[in-house]
């Protein structure tokens, strides 16, 4: 496992000129000519924000513009391999300080393939942002309060703006829904054997996408979060073997990835109202 660093360390592992200051940094990364392109994984221990420019990105599932928003929270890993120095502001911020705020917003555990793409309009609304904070940092007698005001009002532009990228790429996000349906479908069809029920990260991973940035696009899609897909599946699929083969409650437990028989039972009985065997001789 990488290394965990904290702001300080951090700063001076990329060759960027920074305080001691643990709890919160600014930086603007166009007056620092020496910054580290290539690292191997290392673990954040902070939540960082930055809005960069003229940057290499691997194409994700959507086109990108020329001016990304890369959002990390405490416990992250990230690795980068850059072909030429990157511009742009930084926000860093101890967790104590921005917790109680960014825990509300799953986008600070996506991926860094899928950094926020930015229109123009929104670009100039988070680089004023980014130098508002970055200006008041250079105070002498900056205020914590100011700048972690910024950094929440940054997280809340963010939440509007990944909506919007979701629904301007639409089409691309309709596929990842489609796909989702059909690899649920494949999980439990009757020619493999199951011996675990399935995780949303395993279909993240199908998907190609984080936890958290295929979760947010499943439920903004269709309302639902891919856990209930999965559960409203597997309640239709045990009823289906309920009433239409003579499998024992334990069997079909097993058959469907259930460790135990008592789970199954517990997990349709919160599901449905009813026990299965109430459900099969009703």
């Amino acid at each position: 496992m990488g290394k965990s660093y904290n702001i300080p360390e951090f700063l001076t592992y990329l060759n960027v000129k920074g305080s001691n200051r643990d709890d919160i940094q600014v930086v603007h990364y166009d007056e620092h000519n020496n910054i580290r392109l290539k690292s191997p994984v290392i673990e954040l221990d902070f939540y960082l924000m930055a809005i960069k420019n003229n940057i290499d990105v691997d194409p994700p599932i959507e086109e990108m513009s020329s001016t990304f928003l890369f959002l990390d929270k405490p416990g992250n890993k990230m690795e980068w391999n850059l072909s030429k120095p990157f511009f742009g502001y930084a926000i860093f911020v101890n967790s104590k300080l921005l917790d109680r705020v960014a825990s509300a917003y799953t986008f600070t555990g996506y991926n860094r393939h899928e950094a926020l793409f930015l229109t123009d309009r929104e670009s100039k609304i988070l680089q004023d942002l980014f130098i508002k904070a970055y200006e008041e940092y250079q105070r002498e007698n900056f205020s914590v309060e100011v700048l972690v005001s910024y950094a929440s009002l940054i997280l809340s532009y963010t939440q509007t703006f990944y909506e919007r990228q979701f629904d301007t790429q639409s089409k691309l996000y309709d596929k990842v829904v489609a796909d989702f349906y059909r690899n649920i479908e494949q999980y439990f069809s009757d020619d493999k054997s199951i011996d675990k029920l399935p995780s949303v990260a395993f279909f993240a991973d199908k998907a190609g996408l984080s936890v958290n940035y295929f979760g947010d696009v499943i439920k903004h899609f269709t309302g639902e979060s891919p856990i209930e897909h999965m559960h409203q599946y597997i309640i239709q699929l045990s009823k289906r073997l309920l009433r239409e083969t003579k499998l024992s409650i334990n069997e079909i437990a097993y058959s469907l990835g259930f460790e135990y028989p008592t789970y199954f039972t517990r997990f349709f009985r919160q599901k449905t109202g009813i026990s299965p065997s109430k459900f099969r001789n009703k």
